[in-house]
């Protein structure tokens, strides 16, 4: 249904643009798919410039969702009609020239195969530095070559290029190994192959790179067949853990929000927690708004799920901000199922993508920077928390600074806290130095942290936010485009229980677990609680949810920092630490802490 330009005419009332058309006021180039879709259209989404592919449909159908959503249903019916109806009667299909090696290709490999060439004539490189240079040198042009050959694609009129970027069928990746160079393979544990695939599928490849080749593509089938059931699973503990996170008519707690960059697009849809100029407290984001703040504000403060408490474990609407629908959420509204169904659908469609891109680098983001980071392994690590894994980042459970950094005799590195020791793995690079002040909680090296150790030193709030970060940041690793306010939920699902230290929670004994937001929302001051200056708190305990803090944080100097970011200039505070200790639970184990038998029994 093209986007480029045709010899087909409308008239003017059609376009805004015609009237500096050569031909006369009236006129205007667009093509017969441009004109169909927009006939289908409310006159105030008629475009018939725009570009129409998989980002631009994404664009017009939120835009619909947003002005229209009463006409949403019929007017989307009538756009998959046209689609149906051209896909049968026109239908599309490659020539043998699309299948023809790119130009840009031939320019590009006869350089990597001279610096290969080279490396391996070397015979002062050992073995192993001679593979790792090889890897880095072919690792270079992987990450343009592909671009490069979608681009050559498009200005040629290929038509694998124009079903890559139309989002019809396959990738740049896909494209690449048709016309370009697959380069650079992993093996069945993500391990960069140093044997750089240097031919395209339409040449044929030789044996030895059908060799290197063949263990990504056996993964990739191994991978189709264990992602679906365990990402289903994954998916269904999720459900269980939100599934009572419903929409509540309940205010936000005054005082409370969560902290934002302010060029964060998942701001869209939020509700301001304070008042910013023109804007006030309550405030929905808008682009406009968005556009305005970010010209003079780097951080606000937003609702958000994991900053509010609520009896009944409600989730106030305001908190929840704009959902899928375009409004905010029904009193009663199950958000939660609807949170653990938009991450875990994606999340088991991105497990099984290794299918399809034969273990390439640059396909799924593995094999680079963000390969510890990425995919449903380390997904479900965040969530599930074991006590060891590979890649596990130490974290330091004392303040104090950074004394010194040395080798370890096992390998990796020993970090002194003080008079403390902490091991980093050979695997993994230590991220602090020597003289740097760290707080308890504070995580010591590249990999994967367990947010329960985070959890536990920094409390249920700095806990909701580091593991918020981390887990969004681990799915755009791995693929899944999920929006973060859906991970806002699912992460106040997952990080909401304390163990108890005493009985003063009714009808609980000493040592119990029992959900903190409950406990928070029954919870008043204890006796000895004095509201004190921000700047002459430090060292004590949070007796009052502020910002997205929780009752007992310790107040640290990075958290009197941000409580003056934000203009909070006295807190209710403690000397001693609370009577409950902060302690996340696995995801599988969430519904067993429910105080009903029968959810606990797996029922909802």
């Amino acid at each position: 249904m093209g986007t480029a330009p045709s010899k087909s005419h409308t008239s003017s009332e059609r376009s805004t643009e015609s009237d500096n058309d050569s031909r006369g006021p009236g006129i205007m180039r667009t093509t017969i798919g441009q004109l169909m879709i927009n006939e289908a259209l409310p006159q105030d989404l008629r475009d018939y410039s725009r570009r129409i592919d998989k980002q631009g449909m994404k664009a017009l159908f939120k835009q619909l969702a947003e002005r229209h959503p009463d006409k949403y249903k019929e007017i989307a019916a009538k756009l998959m009609d046209i689609g149906q109806a051209v896909s049968y009667s026109e239908g599309s299909s490659i020539k043998l020239q699309d299948l023809k090696t790119a130009s840009i290709k031939k320019k590009m490999i006869p350089a990597l195969q001279a610096e290969i060439r080279r490396i391996v004539e070397d015979g002062s490189i050992p073995p192993d530095a001679r593979d790792e240079a090889i890897v880095k040198a072919t690792g270079k042009l992987a990450g343009t070559l592909g671009e490069a050959v979608l681009r050559e694609g498009l200005e040629e009129g290929n038509k694998l290029s124009e079903f890559a970027v139309s989002g019809a069928r396959g990738g740049a990746s896909n494209v690449n190994q048709l016309r370009g160079a697959g380069l650079l393979v992993l093996d069945h544990r993500n391990r960069p192959i140093p044997v750089p695939i240097l031919h395209n599928f339409s040449e044929g490849i030789d044996p030895a790179e059908l060799w290197a080749a063949s263990y990504g593509v056996r993964k990739g089938y191994v991978d189709l067949k264990s992602a679906t059931p365990k990402a289903g699973y994954f998916g269904k503990q999720l459900a269980q853990a939100a599934h009572k996170l419903i929409a509540s008519d309940d205010k936000p707690l005054a005082g409370t929000g969560l902290p934002v960059n302010t060029d964060d697009p998942d701001n869209e849809g939020a509700a301001l927690a304070r008042d910013y100029g023109a804007y006030k407290a309550g405030t929905i984001i808008t682009p406009k708004v968005m556009k305005e703040l970010r010209r003079k504000r780097k951080r606000i403060l937003v609702h958000s799920p994991i900053a509010s408490i609520s009896t009944g474990r409600g989730v106030p609407r305001l908190a929840l901000g704009i959902r899928e629908r375009g409004t905010l959420p029904d009193a009663g509204e199950n958000v939660g199922i609807a949170a653990a169904q938009a991450i875990s659908e994606p999340l088991s469609q991105s497990s099984s993508s290794s299918k399809h891109t034969a273990g390439v680098v640059g396909a799924t983001g593995h094999g680079s920077s963000a390969e510890t980071q990425a995919g449903f392994d380390v997904v479900n690590r965040l969530a599930n928390i074991p006590k060891e894994y590979s890649g596990k980042a130490p974290v330091t459970d004392v303040d104090g600074t950074v004394s010194r950094v040395e080798k370890a005799p096992q390998g990796g590195e020993f970090v002194y806290v003080g008079s403390h020791r902490f091991h980093v793995d050979p695997s993994l690079d230590t991220t602090v130095k020597a003289g740097m002040k760290l707080e308890a909680g504070d995580v010591l090296s590249t990999g994967v942290p367990s947010p329960a150790d985070v959890v536990k030193h920094k409390g249920i709030g700095e806990g909701r936010r580091y593991f918020l970060e981390k887990f969004h940041e681990t799915l755009q690793n791995s693929g899944v485009r999920v929006s973060r306010r859906n991970s806002e939920i699912i992460t106040r699902a997952l990080i909401n229980h304390i163990r108890l230290q005493d009985t003063s929670m009714g009808g609980s004994l000493p040592d119990d677990i029992v959900e903190y937001d409950e406990f928070a929302a029954r919870y008043s001051p204890r006796a000895g609680s004095v509201a004190v200056p921000t700047k002459y708190a430090k060292g004590k305990y949070l007796e009052q949810p502020t910002l997205h803090y929780s009752i007992g944080t310790r107040i640290t100097p990075r958290v009197m920092k941000t409580l003056k970011e934000f203009d909070v200039n006295d807190v209710m505070a403690h000397d001693k630490e609370p009577d409950f200790q902060p302690e996340m639970q696995r995801a599988v184990d969430v519904i067993g802490r429910d105080k009903d038998w029968m959810v606990r029994m797996g029922g909802f």
